[in-house]
């Protein structure tokens, strides 16, 4: 299911693959994806489950084949760490470019980006430092206040603490959209979350169970 809203009089919808389509711009925008988290921890010896990015990489062909997307930008975050080791998931990824080779991909750096500038090559990605200005619109990993325009912002990791009972509560990926910005769920598989405080933004949705859902304040526990 897809929730369409409006910002700055544009149509956006959001993706419970916690994904962005802007129609307009027939752009895709995801965040966080933290390729190869999982790749390096077993390079560096620790037994994680392998897999992750063969999952996000499928995902990602579904949804550009599901909207028709003609970009797909990166807000951040595209690798975990330094790729100057070359391990699985980057020969996961150039495969995967050869099968979207029409598809333009941009990247905006974000803090774990180290050595970015020999994947984005191997990518053939183009590479837009933040803020990357678009319109009425900007893509940022790293959302600052004061911007004239909208900003899409990744880093964050939002989630919701939904309350199950008076004793526990479900920690689940969100959208957290205020007036100036919107922060965007973490893409990657293998990544921790971030609960946020519902009162700071207009709308929360959150993505459970491949649907979205929109939280109100008696649903959220804050943390």
């Amino acid at each position: 299911m897809i929730q369409r809203i409006d910002i700055r009089d544009q149509p956006i919808d959001l993706l419970p693959e916690k994904l962005v389509y802007l129609p307009q711009q027939n752009s895709l925008l995801v965040a966080d994806t933290h390729f190869g988290k999982a790749a390096t921890f077993r390079h560096a010896g620790i037994p994680v489950p392998a897999g992750t990015s063969a999952t996000m990489l499928s995902t990602l062909t579904n949804v550009i084949q599901k909207t028709s997307a003609e970009r797909l930008i990166f807000l951040g975050d595209f690798v975990h760490s330094s790729t100057r080791t070359r391990i699985d998931f980057v020969d996961d990824l150039v495969a995967w470019r050869a099968q979207h080779a029409a598809l333009q991909l941009v990247l905006v750096p974000g803090n774990h980006d180290l050595g970015y500038r020999k994947i984005a090559a191997e990518l053939q990605m183009e590479v837009q430092p933040e803020p990357f200005n678009e319109g009425s619109f900007s893509f940022c990993h790293f959302h600052e206040a004061g911007a004239e325009s909208f900003t899409f912002a990744g880093h964050v990791h939002p989630a919701v603490a939904i309350s199950e009972s008076a004793r526990s509560s479900l920690r689940v990926p969100c959208f957290a959209i205020a007036n100036d910005h919107m922060l965007l769920p973490a893409f990657g598989e293998f990544t921790g979350c971030h609960v946020i405080q519902q009162n700071d933004y207009q709308q929360v949705i959150a993505v459970a169970d491949s649907r979205l859902i929109k939280i109100t304040r008696n649903q959220q526990q804050n943390r």
